[in-house]
């Protein structure tokens, strides 16, 4: 992960909030406290789902996919999924959406193929949030960006929502929908004079 930095002054420094970046790359875990970036966004897997479930120890693969995480007041980590599959069938499944790596715990569902049915939990390590394409910043202002989600090997089609970056030192902090999701490295450029 890594944003380049450049700025140009008068005679001086330049101040934190005119500095100049570029955005090149951003991938985080989802967590329980950055999950709120993602809440009530609809992540689209176009291509399906392909991913391993650590608790059943199998590969698994669902069709097209629409995923939703959202606010729970009866979910004991506060949040719970929905995923509509996209076969024909217009299968959902919806549960309680929890953390260590992304945990679906299944209360609900239409579904009757493993894993995905009542009563399961699916434990998937490979569970990120991240920015797709490169950015012109300036530290604190926020911007449109492509925000996608990644479930095993398996990457949603992008949906835009606006992000800022808090440039500090030598990092920034991601802020997607209002929510800190973690940092990114600078690197800083120099040139001739501003």
């Amino acid at each position: 992960m890594a944003v380049s930095l450049s700025g140009c002054g008068g005679g001086g420094g330049t101040a934190a909030d005119q500095q100049q970046a570029q955005l090149t790359s951003f991938t985080a875990p989802v967590t329980a406290s950055n999950v709120a970036a993602i809440v009530d966004q609809d992540f689209r897997f176009s291509g399906g789902i392909q991913a391993f479930d650590e608790a059943s120890k199998q590969a698994f693969s669902l069709p097209p996919t629409t995923l939703t995480v959202s606010r729970s007041t009866t979910s004991p980590t506060g949040y719970a999924f929905k995923m509509a599959l996209e076969d024909g069938s217009n299968h959902e499944i919806s549960g309680e959406f929890g953390f260590g790596s992304c945990l679906f715990k299944v209360t609900k569902t239409t579904a009757t193929k493993k894993p995905l049915t009542e009563g399961e939990t699916v434990e998937i390590k490979a569970c990120e949030i991240g920015l797709n394409g490169q950015y012109a910043v300036t530290d604190q202002k926020e911007f449109e960006a492509e925000l996608m989600a990644k479930l095993g090997s398996s990457k949603t089609d992008v949906v835009r929502t606006p992000v800022k970056i808090l440039i500090k030192e030598d990092k920034g902090t991601v802020v997607i929908n209002g929510q800190n999701v973690g940092d990114t490295r600078l690197e800083f450029v120099t040139g001739s004079g501003g």
